[in-house]
């Protein structure tokens, strides 16, 4: 009699720890390997465990081993932006919001003028400086920062697998008028 050992791990999402209703995630992992990665923004669906089933060259494990799902989401939270630029049509000064509660996950924020409140797919859009470290609150800018068809600043928190998919928005309705002096006489 020949002992079957394992030679890889296949890593699912499930309806609960016994494997209902699977979904395989990634590429089978080498044994010797306990690591397994899930692509950011996989979608979560009915899923609320991950499972793992050993696996042999003749079948795969009838029984896995798993654990609940651990999701965390982080957002910024009032965001202001108090513009100093006097200019119709361009922008300058801070911006600034509140951290996320749940911090966690959080290594970074980056902050964009963006063509809508929506998702980074969903919109155009322009990065204002490089990525902000998370014990940033703030930021300036520049003033004469052109506003062309932008209509809202957005924040994403990121972590070190990926930026959110949803940011926190503000939008900057009524930059458009300017502030022109008028009915000005001379004596």
């Amino acid at each position: 009699l020949t002992s079957i050992t394992p030679t890889h791990f296949a890593v699912y999402l499930s309806q609960d720890l016994q494997g209902t209703g699977r979904s395989h995630v990634g590429s089978l992992v080498p044994v010797g390997t306990n690591v397994a990665a899930v692509g950011a923004d996989t979608q979560q669906a009915s899923f609320t465990h991950v499972v793992v089933y050993t696996k042999s060259q003749l079948a795969e494990q009838t029984s896995p081993v798993g654990s609940s799902l651990v999701l965390t989401a982080a957002s910024v939270e009032n965001v202001t932006f108090e513009d100093l630029d006097l200019d119709a049509q361009e922008l300058g000064g801070g911006i600034s919001w509140l951290a996320p509660q749940d911090m966690s996950q959080v290594r970074y924020y980056a902050v964009y003028l963006q063509t809508g409140p929506g998702t980074a797919v969903s919109v155009s859009r322009v990065q204002l400086g490089a990525d902000l470290s998370h014990t940033t609150s703030s930021l300036f800018i520049a003033a004469d920062t052109s506003l062309q068809s932008y209509t809202h600043i957005a924040i994403f928190a990121k972590s070190e697998l990926a930026e959110q998919t949803t940011p926190s928005a503000l939008s900057l309705t009524g930059k458009d008028a300017s502030s022109n002096i008028t009915n000005l006489a001379f004596q």
